[in-house]
């Protein structure tokens, strides 16, 4: 059958997935949530999720094996049969139109589901829950594990759903694909053109950390291991107004430069961590957070797959005696930043994944189980904007918002994720119950919002 191997950050986040799994969390599983402003009959989503699964069949692949332990997606022999048998388990949905706590219910919902295991052996690959609200609103949410695509490639199935979707003279088994878009099987390789020895050289200088940060502590948000069960969310919505108001605060706490209201976010990040651990009495050195980078260049013009993940991450200190000044703290995490990219950081670290994804699975598994005893995540962190092609409708129902989300191992097991969608900005956090209780994780995202918009 055929088959498409998983590239050196999928093999990464597959690891990564099993390894939550096999300390009671429920796997890497993402979100993403589009919020539209009509009523889309289910039967239309059928049928455009039929015409999607039969263009894009990485979708209902399962995952398997070779000979060297490595995982691949195996495609399905029969598409159409696959796709007959696929459908009733990637769609569900619940109308809710009549009901006066719609939305409380889709929330509740939506949780319950975000909680759930994963069967990677069978497939498919993507779950897609659609909540018929009061008002003529929809909600879409899809769920995959992680190792499948990352939050461009979610956003790119949802182009896919609606340009397979709108019309029926579009013959959903042509090969043309939309412009910004490659097939599947075109894996992409920011290694490409490197000699071997290189990219041994650079598989070295990733392996090490930054030696600055070396004997520093970070302490976990608990002093031993906690119980783990449900997967909560929580988001809330800057508009227009709030978010020139965080730019502006921006502007004057931020250096000028790459990612300036990134940076900003992740200071927010920081601050709010800072505040958390002070009022919980942890000592601490300082606070660790990962900021992802995306290894595709849009602007470039060179097409992706939609599956498969492109990113890397600088690991990010935030010094404790810096906390209090942000203006510090915000000149400290450019530093790093500039010392990252100077050092061919994003290369150095994609060498890394690629020379550890030709460890064997359980090889791999074990080692980042290893890494979580150690504790030093202080908090997940991801800010990221839409694609150079943007979803604007779905099924002729207008975009009113698209937010994502996703667990990160515990400890700390909190994932705050910003997602620009036109002129808002979302904010949306993820954590394990009752490892983090609801109090907490509520203080959490509260302190943030405060932090970019300078409330109290």
């Amino acid at each position: 059958m055929p088959r498409i191997p998983l590239n050196p950050a999928d093999t990464f986040f597959y690891a990564l997935h099993r390894a939550m799994a096999g300390t009671d969390q429920h796997g890497y599983v993402a979100m993403m949530t589009t919020e539209l402003d009509a009523w889309i009959p289910p039967d239309a989503m059928a049928d455009a999720l039929q015409r999607l699964l039969l263009a894009h069949p990485v979708l209902m692949a399962r995952m398997r094996f070779s000979l060297l332990g490595r995982p691949y997606w195996q495609l399905p022999k029969h598409p159409q049969i696959a796709v007959a048998e696929a459908l009733p388990r990637i769609h569900e949905s619940m109308d809710l139109r009549e009901e006066p706590d719609a939305i409380e219910r889709a929330d509740v919902h939506m949780n319950i589901r975000y909680s759930q295991s994963w069967k990677l052996r069978r497939g498919p690959q993507i779950k897609l829950q659609q909540y018929l609200l009061p008002d003529d609103r929809t909600r879409l949410v899809l769920r995959w594990p992680h190792q499948l695509m990352d939050g461009a490639g979610a956003m790119w199935l949802f182009y896919e759903l609606n340009r397979l979707g709108s019309t029926d003279e579009l013959d959903p088994e042509s090969t043309e694909l939309p412009e910004g878009l490659a097939p599947g099987t075109q894996l992409l390789d920011p290694l490409a053109g490197l000699p071997l020895g290189q990219k041994w050289r650079l598989f070295k200088a990733g392996l090490k950390g930054d030696p600055e940060f070396e004997g520093k502590k970070a302490a976990a948000l608990f002093d031993k291991p906690q119980p783990l069960g449900e997967l909560r969310v929580r988001h809330l919505v800057l508009e227009p107004d709030k978010v020139e108001a965080m730019r502006a605060r921006g502007r004057q706490v931020m250096p000028a430069g790459r990612g300036r209201h990134a940076r900003f976010m992740a200071i927010c990040v920081l601050r709010a961590l800072h505040r958390i651990y002070t009022e919980r009495n942890i000592e601490s050195d300082g606070y660790v957070i990962t900021m992802p980078v995306n290894m595709v260049h849009e602007s470039e013009g060179e097409p992706r797959p939609m599956q498969g993940n492109y990113l890397v991450s600088p690991i990010l200190w935030g010094r404790r005696e810096l906390a209090d000044d942000p203006t510090a703290l915000a000149e400290d995490l450019a530093a790093q930043l500039e010392r990252y990219h100077a050092d061919s950081g994003p290369l150095k670290q994609w060498a890394m994944l690629w020379g550890l994804s030709k460890l064997p699975a359980f090889i791999y598994i074990w080692l980042l189980k290893q890494s979580f005893k150690m504790g030093s995540m202080s908090s997940g962190f991801s800010y990221y904007g839409e694609n150079s092609t943007p979803v604007r409708s779905i099924l002729g129902a207008e975009l009113t918002n698209m937010w994502g989300a996703g667990p990160v191992p515990t400890p700390p097991g909190w994932n705050p994720a910003f997602a620009k969608f036109d002129d808002k900005l979302n904010i949306s956090l993820s954590w394990p119950r009752p490892a983090i209780d609801d109090g907490t994780a509520a203080r959490f995202l509260q302190l943030i919002r405060q932090e970019a918009l300078g409330d109290e």
